[in-house]
């Protein structure tokens, strides 16, 4: 079971389940008044993929049809795994990761050069 402390970002001592750090950052703590749920700021796939505004310029990169996928979530998932969405899906999955791990973009260029 998850266990989340009632300030927004934080979460209690549990090793899978973390706070955004982004948005949980001190320029962010004004947003802490907010009439928002009180449940944290986690951090999971859900919120990168749809809600965190670290990532809002790559996903308004993509199709209406992804992004009305992302927004319905529960109901609309399973479509990004399928053609014709799943390559552009895959790519905005590759962007984010390569935007949340910049260390890694240099080692896949590397490797992609090292491979020539």
């Amino acid at each position: 079971s998850q266990r989340l402390s009632k300030t927004k970002c934080s979460v209690d001592n549990t090793a899978w389940l973390k706070s955004c750090k982004i948005c949980c950052d001190e320029n962010v703590s004004a947003l802490q008044q907010l009439p928002f749920p009180e449940e944290p700021i986690v951090e999971d796939e859900r919120h990168i993929l749809v809600t965190c505004p670290a990532y809002h310029h790559l996903r308004t990169r993509m199709s209406d049809n992804i992004l009305s996928a992302l927004l319905a979530w529960d109901d609309r998932l399973p479509d990004l795994f399928k053609a014709p969405n799943i390559d552009d899906f895959a790519a905005l999955v590759h962007r984010i990761f390569l935007n949340r791990f910049p260390k890694e973009k240099n080692k896949t260029n590397n490797s992609s050069a090292n491979n020539r």
